[in-house]
């Protein structure tokens, strides 16, 4: 039989002595130490029980079976729960650790908030029975797990609900907001609370509208006196929640003050001062939120600049864009010559020499435009009459700048061909042209990029006297050809093909009949739609107009508008895109002079 052994449990309050049988016995002692006791995690319901076992004033260093249980009370009372028992604990030089309650054994209500003791049994290997060391009072950090669930019933010291909180807890009413009363309405799903100057009350969330807003046309060219029109248009502006929607325009973007809503996504502006407009355009839902959207739309005016006034030049003027400048194919009627000359900028505000083109004989017949100009595979390429062989020729420059020149092909032989107009189609050259004595509008193509050879002319328009002042571009995908119908007083037309090589054409239409019009015209594509720069000779002073297309095929015209009246000009006018805009070439008949026409804001 084992000598009985003394157990002592340290406290704060001291220490308790045992028997290993249960009975008393001074001088022999096991004792344990409370180091600390407390909770992981406070989501967790368990807690960790560290300690100190010694024997006879040494310290533990073995495998011990642990049970640990729950009380009420110090001695007697009750248990809660169930016993813990952990059968294997290592006690390291008399320390050890041991986790409780993690399987919930000590029950739902273990902690409530009143007093409770662990109760601690001990068994080592040299222990005949389990030993018990009596209850310790639990301190407070077990107590943290039941700061998580404690009711109101078991807490004190509870404040009252003031400020924007009323009731009593846990019962309690939000009235307020930053001091500022809460509607007593029920919110549904989606809804935020908003403020409507006497309370906060829920509200359904409203999205701002999308604004979007376009010109047509976002450029104009007016002439010397006119005015343009503007389709300013909100239709594609949207509400994200689907609401009605209403309308304001600003055509300058300088009002001031809230605009006037409207019913109407579109309205129609008058422009006539030059310069960039940021219009403004803003759309408003039921609700009352609005946006705003800009768009820029630039107003021009025509403006000349004399480019060659040496003699009596500026003939059959046909002007083309070479490596990002103008560049001016003409007549020197004073030394029949064909002439060319380079701007020194992109814009054309000044220029260089003219250099002689071909100078053999009477070249080109002076009285019909007989000079067409374009950029063919990257060099300039010319078309043009050669009266004194009775030839429609074809050149090409050897080199980008128009410096040197290769030698003259024979497009078509015999008969008077004039009125020509030269441009690119499906990648090849080709000629539009007059033949005078069967009074046909002609075209033909070339075989190659280059126009090295030709292939057979077909009729575009044969009925009437057809054809004169006729010129060519390509529109869309198709070339058009835009002439005079000098049948009755003069008109304008337009005719456009039914195919991208003009194999086959449409019906042509009238752009301008007002008076002895289409004279001297050219015509060009400008932002996508066709439009014609002509002479009217309706007047002694000779007008020079320019009419642009209401869509991109041509189908129908805006009202041609007057870019200058002083002098005899629009004589042979020449119509191109230069530096982005529009821009003429023609020649004042009184003054004998080479001008070059573009739009300012100046």
């Amino acid at each position: 039989m084992m000598a009985p052994i003394a157990v002592s449990f340290l406290l704060a309050w001291g220490s308790v002595e045992w028997y290993s049988d249960g009975s008393f016995l001074p001088g022999h002692r096991r004792e344990i130490q409370l180091l600390s006791l407390h909770n992981f995690k406070l989501s967790d319901t368990f807690f960790t029980y560290q300690g100190y076992l010694a024997q006879n004033d040494g310290a533990v260093d073995d495998t011990c079976y642990f049970e640990f249980g729950l009380w009420d009370a110090s001695s007697g009372g009750n248990q809660m729960g169930i016993t813990q028992t952990v059968p294997s604990v290592d006690v390291d030089k008399g320390y050890f650790t041991v986790e409780l309650n993690g399987s919930g054994e000590f029950g739902s209500n273990a902690f409530t908030g009143d007093a409770r003791y662990l109760g601690i049994v001990v068994q080592c290997p040299d222990d005949r029975s389990p030993v018990s060391l009596g209850r310790v009072a639990l301190t407070a950090a077990p107590y943290a797990l039941y700061a998580l669930g404690a009711p109101w019933s078991g807490l004190t010291g509870v404040p009252a609900a003031s400020g924007d909180v009323e009731g009593t807890y846990p019962d309690l009413t939000v009235t307020g907001l930053q001091g500022r009363p809460v509607a007593n309405i029920a919110p549904t799903s989606d809804q935020m609370l908003r403020w409507s100057g006497s309370a906060w009350e829920p509200t359904t969330q409203n999205l701002p509208p999308v604004a979007v807003l376009q010109a047509d046309p976002s450029v104009l060219y007016l002439g010397e006196t006119t005015t343009g029109t503007v389709t300013l248009s909100l239709t594609l502006s949207y509400d994200p929640e689907g609401s009605t929607l209403t309308y304001a325009f600003d055509p300058t973007g300088q009002a001031l003050g809230t605009p006037d809503f409207g019913t109407n996504p579109t309205m129609t502006t008058v422009y006539s001062i030059t310069g960039d407009h940021l219009a403004a355009g803003w759309v408003r839902d039921t609700g009352g939120e609005f946006s705003i959207a800009r768009t820029l739309v630039s107003v021009y005016r025509f403006g000349s600049t004399t480019v060659d006034s040496a003699g009596d030049v500026g003939p059959w003027a046909s002007l083309a864009v070479v490596d990002g400048c103008p560049v001016i194919a003409y007549l020197d009627a004073t030394n029949d010559e064909l002439k060319y000359v380079h701007a020194d900028d992109a814009t054309g505000s000044s220029w260089g020499t003219p250099v002689t083109v071909d100078g053999a004989g009477e070249v080109p017949f002076y009285s019909s435009r007989s000079v067409a100009l374009v950029v063919v595979e990257g060099c300039p390429a010319i078309a043009y009459y050669d009266h004194a062989n009775a030839r429609l020729k074809y050149v090409r420059a050897v080199d980008s700048a128009g410096s040197s020149w290769g030698t003259p092909i024979t497009v078509v032989s015999g008969n008077l061909r004039i009125w020509i107009s030269l441009t690119m189609v499906e990648g090849q050259p080709a000629i539009s042209y007059l033949d005078f004595y069967s009074q046909r509008l002609m075209y033909v193509r070339a075989d190659d990029a280059v126009g090295s050879s030709w292939r057979t002319p077909i009729t575009v328009d044969h009925v009437g006297d057809v054809g004169k002042y006729a010129s060519m571009a390509v529109v869309g995908d198709r070339p058009a050809i835009a002439y005079k119908d000098n049948t009755h007083t003069g008109d304008l037309k337009y005719v456009c093909a039914a195919d991208a090589t003009g194999a086959s054409w449409g019906t042509p239409i009238t752009v301008d009949s007002a008076g002895n019009v289409g004279n001297w015209l050219s015509m060009a594509v400008v932002n996508g739609r066709p439009a014609i720069a002509y002479d009217d000779l309706t007047t002694v002073n000779y007008n020079l107009k320019y009419a642009y297309a209401d869509d991109a095929t041509g189908a129908s015209w805006g009202t041609p508008a007057t870019v200058e009246s002083a002098g005899h000009v629009g004589h042979w006018a020449s119509l191109a895109m230069v530096d982005g805009r529009p821009a003429i070439a023609h020649r004042d008949g009184g003054n004998q002079a080479l001008l070059f026409t573009t739009p300012r804001q100046d």
